[in-house]
């Protein structure tokens, strides 16, 4: 009967714990997707994300000084290989009780996935010219809400990417404003 007691006791002890460490913000995370389909087959394709980040205090305190870290990551089509895209963060308060919503700036990539030129002869059907996909494409975003150095909440989509997010090549030191930056070239060899 005592073991009983005791392991009921460890138990709630676990569970009041788990649920003062639980934040009073509520985020919900919308992204915003735009594409647009370009050339003769419409295969060059732009995608432009953004996030609308909502926060609620639930609290009937003031939440001043928060911060709000948000990523967009990117896929080459041709090597598969996976970086941060956009790096970005904006800083906020929400009123006790209130709904702030906090917009993160646009990222865009343009990409062709491998497709057929038609060589003009057979009316297109098998015939033509294979042509390699290039460029980026938009695979996923993360969102973290921070106080101070605490992280309050985080969204990761998919829930991947916030494994890969310390080993991911970095975005530019700047926040891009909407593109890319290509990467720095090697000096040619004399």
């Amino acid at each position: 009967m005592k073991s009983i007691l005791l392991s009921t006791l460890v138990v709630l002890t676990s569970v009041f714990t788990a649920s003062a460490q639980i934040s009073s913000i509520r985020m919900e995370v919308q992204q915003i997707q735009k594409s647009e389909t370009s050339g003769k087959s419409k295969e060059i394709k732009t995608q432009k994300r953004s996030l609308d980040i909502s926060l609620q205090n639930l609290s009937r305190v003031d939440k001043e000084e928060l911060v709000v870290k948000y990523w967009f990551f990117s896929k080459n089509v041709k090597s598969g290989d996976v970086r941060v895209l956009v790096t970005g963060e904006r800083k906020t308060s929400v009123a006790a009780g209130k709904k702030e919503i906090v917009n993160s700036e646009q990222g865009n990539s343009t990409f062709t996935e491998d497709h057929f030129e038609s060589s003009g002869k057979g009316g297109g059907k098998g015939g033509g010219k294979k042509v390699e996909g290039s460029g980026e494409k938009i695979v996923g975003y993360g969102v973290r809400l921070m106080d101070g150095e605490k992280v309050l909440q985080e969204v990761f989509n998919p829930t991947g990417m916030k494994d890969k997010l310390n080993t991911l090549p970095p975005a530019a030191a700047e926040p891009a404003k909407g593109k890319p930056k290509e990467p720095a070239k090697a000096p040619a060899a004399k």
